[in-house]
């Protein structure tokens, strides 16, 4: 048995509990918070999943490194949205459009074979994938593709459709919370999960959160007509 261990271990196919600083290049998330819970930010030319169900703030998470890609002179790909992006939208969150894709299909085989492609490419900087449904074996071609091409895939997909844990670098999960989001560890590579972060979204986006009511302010439909 102990022969067997030493194969693994010298062929790096064994991850010491107690290795917590591995050393990995990261960009920032845009907020200092966010990156320290991250250990440095979002992990570069990786597999990134984020559980989360549409419209509760994901875009707007990811905008700040989305917008930093693109000011590099590379792509940002949209792959399979589930509604038209609208081009007002990502200018005024600072993302120049003419270094934004947009593929849509409706077949699955096309739009795997267009991420990996894209992956490889070296001219797309990152990649956001909706779609549900994946094999582990996928998931490992996209990482071999990340690396040759040094670029990343961001998958978001719903919550109640998953069966399979994917060998991806960090897990997420996205709840919405009344001042922004609510992000969960669900895996990271390297690293312990955390207790929840509240990223808070009020400062820039302050019209699209739930305000908060001074708890000396009575509702009028509480109130009894005398």
């Amino acid at each position: 048995m102990n022969s067997i261990l030493a194969q693994l271990h010298d062929s790096h196919q064994i991850w010491h509990g107690n290795n917590h600083h591995l050393i990995s290049d990261s960009i920032t998330t845009g907020d200092t918070g966010l990156d320290d819970y991250l250990h440095g930010g979002w992990p570069e030319a990786s597999v990134i999943e984020l559980q989360s169900i549409n419209g509760i703030g994901e875009l707007r998470l990811l905008m700040p490194y989305l917008a930093s890609q693109a000011q590099s002179t590379r792509l940002v790909a949209f792959i399979a949205p589930p509604s038209q992006l609208g081009s007002q939208m990502l200018a005024s969150n600072e993302l120049d459009t003419s270094q934004v894709l947009v593929l849509y299909s409706q077949r699955d085989n096309d739009i795997l074979w267009s991420v990996e492609q894209c992956l490889k490419s070296g001219c797309v900087g990152v990649i956001v994938l909706w779609h549900q449904q994946f094999t582990s074996a996928q998931i490992k071609r996209f990482k071999l593709a990340a690396e040759q091409g040094q670029a990343s895939l961001i998958i978001i997909r719903h919550q109640p459709n998953l069966s399979l844990c994917l060998p991806v670098q960090l897990s997420l999960s996205l709840a919405p919370h009344q001042h922004g989001l609510m992000i969960s560890i669900n895996k990271q590579l390297g690293h312990w999960s955390k207790a929840p972060y509240l990223l808070d979204m009020r400062k820039q986006w302050p019209d699209l959160v739930t305000p908060v009511k001074p708890s000396n302010v009575i509702e009028l439909s509480q109130r009894k007509v005398g």
